[in-house]
């Protein structure tokens, strides 16, 4: 049996993991320091890096289905019911409209993507406050619910 690709080898959620960097490289500790370590390693790309060698690609037809089924239920069902208003309370469907691009990109909802939202996924606020040009705080980029943060 051929075993199936990792999540790193097929894709990567880059944008949000260089964002949260940023944002842990520039926290100021309490303790005036005389200078930057030189060699930091960074905790959110370790973490990101970490779990996306260790899981499979779950749209790859090597993948166990015990996995899928696992990810169906930790990460909500990609045909999940709307609520009584009509909206999904899913923390980790991917983006209606993919941050940075000038086109409107719709992601589409599926188990790998899920996995991706789960690693690192941009706030609502951060998503509107892009659109119309406002800019963010870095604390406020990502979403509380992401690996990373």
């Amino acid at each position: 049996m051929t075993q199936a690709k990792k999540l790193i080898e097929v894709a990567m959620p880059i944008k949000e993991i260089s964002a949260e960097s940023v944002r842990d490289k520039n926290i100021k500790t309490g303790l005036p320091a005389v200078h930057q370590w030189w060699a930091r390693r960074p905790l959110p790309v370790c973490r990101a890096v970490i779990f996306a060698s260790l899981v499979p690609d779950p749209l790859d037809e090597n993948c166990p289905q015990v996995f899928k089924d696992a990810i169906e239920i930790l990460l909500g069902s990609v045909t999940k019911p709307l609520n009584e208003q009509g909206i999904t309370t899913d923390a980790y469907k991917p983006y209606e409209d993919i941050p940075f691009t000038a086109a409107i990109d719709k992601m589409e909802d599926n188990l790998r993507n899920r996995l991706m939202m789960f690693i690192g996924k941009f706030s609502t606020k951060f998503c509107n406050n892009e659109k119309t040009g406002v800019k963010t705080d870095a604390k406020d980029q990502l979403a509380n619910d992401s690996l990373i943060k």
